[in-house]
């Protein structure tokens, strides 16, 4: 074995090696202790049990656990990782091949050793076998791993050696490419000969959302010459304007830039790769503009307004991007599972097959000029699937208004295409279509095609190449793009036949076997094109079948089903009445049994309807006797009110104890 041997010594004593903090730690916890090489399982290991490190944090998004992945590295290497973790510094430690030679490379070159880059010469060096390991027993996506590890140390590079020029697209979000724009805005308004901190800092307090402008309304006090951010501005702007136009070139160039904005869009890049993150946010851009003029102009300027720079510092620096705080979009994919079944029940087969993608699109997986993904809900009506596209729209874009819903049956004639995406200038519904403009209001988003077969074939048309490119054109304006989006699209169709498959595929032993049921179905599917009404044949002829990602089966609810979502719905009523009116609901265990039983035994008598004749019974067997107790005793000031099931009849009296 080919092995490189370097002398390394920690920050503090000088010298020949001076790694940044992160990759200080790292390297110094590693030594030799008999073993005699470290590999890249070694350093690996180390890094990712360092809490904030990349690795560390790149895991976490993958919801995994760091010290599961550790034991794997451990395995995967010949020597224990106990023999070479240590608190003592390095020195002569021998380096396996082509871990050393990665190592030996870069820092003939570089000074410092970066913690990105150092992750990907670790990722890059680690043996086929080891990341098979990886993916097999951690359950590590290890090629989401890699690419991330790649997407940091590149994050580091923001200007392009070649032209010079800014990599706007690639290293910055959109929220950040917002300030960046409104920067140049600012500069060319000016006059200004060059970008500078002071107009990336008005950018920053005119965009919205902004951080900096929340520092500063938060800041800003009856001492300061200002009370809003707005009035600063203004000041800014009468000290910088330039009496002629200098103008600036369109794109952000470095020579267009002053030296410190330079530092300031290297030190953003530094602290988003340090966060591992995959682009520069608002924030980064933030902090790292305090950072670097800490004795800048722009600190002068704001101290002469008494505006408190080291608080505006310390407010930026502990604020909560959006994106990092707890939600559904945020939760490991066991609790969101868990989740999802409170709100779709028994539909548990339906909530496993669309994990995955939960998963895959979570994590960035998105196929060029797609949408982000195609979903076939099929299913009698009432059992969940429009609920199902809600709670997709919540966990994906953070909203359940984050849903476009359009009932294809108002679509089911020749001359409803105009309503479905606008019509040609001059005609009536010029501009109004449903889809486009949902499109352009929402372009992340779940759209919900329900009932898709009952379309007209011309609408059909139309929707084919949304499936297939995620684009559609709109005679009001541009080319609506929802590649963003996820599209699901819902049929009642087959529901006889669905029950039976339903049974089928419930039986079934293994993940090859469930496959090979889906195959089936597809074929079943475009059989259909043979028969049925004209509808029902243009929507499940092969062009549509084949651009679908997954078909999703819904069951009919059986009679512990219905009871289930009774008692969520019943729950529900209870907790508005006492919200609202004041009454706390008693009802004695037994007797929810008997009205869960009664309400579900109703409902098993008309399985057609689903889960909609639920809030019917709810309101008839629970909620009218409820309002009618009320009518008959006006004056009654009882604080709680009994429900009880009596002779098949729901019961309601006062109660003061």
């Amino acid at each position: 074995m080919t092995t490189t041997t370097f002398k390394f010594r920690h920050l503090k004593d000088g010298l020949d090696f001076e790694p940044e903090s992160m990759s200080t730690n790292i390297l110094g916890n590693l030594v030799e202790s008999g073993c005699q090489i470290i590999e890249p399982e070694h350093l690996l290991a180390a890094m990712i049990q360092i809490p904030d490190s990349m690795p560390n944090r790149r895991i976490i998004r993958q919801n995994l656990r760091p010290e599961n992945l550790s034991l794997v590295l451990q395995q995967s290497v010949e020597r224990s990782l106990d023999d070479v973790i240590s608190v003592m510094q390095i020195d002569d430690v021998e380096f396996s091949e082509p871990l050393g030679g990665s190592l030996g490379a870069y820092l003939a070159e570089n000074k410092n050793i970066k913690e990105a880059a150092l992750f990907q010469i670790i990722i890059n060096a680690l043996p086929e076998q080891t990341k098979e390991d990886l993916r097999e027993f951690a359950a590590l996506d290890f090629e989401r791993f890699a690419l991330l590890a790649s997407q940091a140390n590149e994050l580091l590079q923001v200007w392009n050696n070649n032209d010079e020029k800014l990599k706007v697209s690639t290293h910055f979000d959109k929220a950040a490419r917002m300030a960046l724009d409104a920067m140049k805005a600012e500069a060319q308004g000016l006059g200004l000969s060059a970008y500078s901190p002071e107009s990336l800092f008005i950018a920053l307090l005119n965009i919205v959302p902004s951080v900096m402008d929340m520092a500063l309304c938060t800041l800003i006090n009856k001492g300061s010459y200002f009370t809003s951010s707005e009035d600063l501005v203004k000041e800014f702007r009468s000290r910088l304007c330039h009496p002629y136009k200098l103008g600036l070139a369109a794109e952000i160039t470095r020579s267009d830039c002053d030296a410190t904005l330079n530092e300031v869009f290297k030190e953003a890049a530094t602290i988003a790769a340090n966060e591992g993150k995959e682009k520069i946010s608002v924030r980064d851009l933030a902090e790292a503009l305090l950072r670097k003029q800490k004795n800048g102009r722009l600190h002068q300027l704001l101290k002469m307004y008494q505006v408190d720079y080291d608080g505006l510092c310390r407010f930026i620096n502990t604020y909560q991007e959006e994106n990092h705080i707890e939600s559904e979009k945020d939760l490991p994919l066991e609790t969101l599972a868990s989740q999802i079944k409170e709100r779709i029940v028994g539909q548990d087969h339906a909530v496993q097959r669309i994990l995955p993608f939960i998963k895959r699109l979570r994590f960035g997986y998105r196929r060029p000029g797609k949408p982000a993904g195609v979903f076939l809900f099929m299913g009698q009506s009432g059992t969940g699937k429009t609920e199902m596209a809600k709670v997709l729209a919540k966990i994906l874009y953070g909203s359940e208004e984050s849903l476009i819903m359009l009932e294809m049956g108002q679509f089911g004639t020749k001359e409803s295409k105009s309503m479905f995406i606008g019509a040609s200038p001059g005609y009536v519904g010029y501009g109004d279509g449903k889809l486009t403009n949902g499109l352009r209001d929402k372009p992340e988003c779940v759209v919900l095609f329900d009932e898709v077969e009952k379309a007209d074939p011309l609408v059909l048309d139309v929707l084919l190449r949304f499936l297939d490119e995620g684009k559609i054109d709109d005679p009001a304006g541009p080319i609506r793009d929802g590649s963003k989006c996820l599209i699901v699209l819902t049929s009642n169709f087959f529901a006889d036949r669905l029950n039976s498959l339903q049974n089928e595929l419930e039986g079934l032993a293994s993940k090859d076997d469930e496959e090979k049921f889906y195959a089936k179905l597809r074929k079943e599917l475009l059989q259909v094109s043979q028969d049925g009404d004209v509808g029902v044949k243009k929507f499940f002829r092969p062009e549509f079948i084949f651009r679908i990602d997954e078909i999703i089966l819904f069951r009919s609810f059986s009679l512990e089903d219905f009871r289930q979502i009774a008692e969520i719905q019943l729950k529900r009523e209870f907790k508005y009445i006492l919200d609202n009116h004041d009454y706390q609901i008693i009802c004695q265990e037994e007797d929810l049994e008997k009205i869960l039983t009664h309400i579900g035994t109703r409902c098993m008598n008309r399985t057609k309807e689903g889960a909609r004749v639920i809030n019917r019974l709810v309101n008839e067997y629970v909620v009218v006797p409820i309002i009618d107790f009320w009518v008959a005793h006006p004056g009654d000031r009882a604080s709680k009110l009994v429900v009880s099931f009596e002779d098949g009849q729901v019961t309601v009296r006062g109660s003061d104890g």
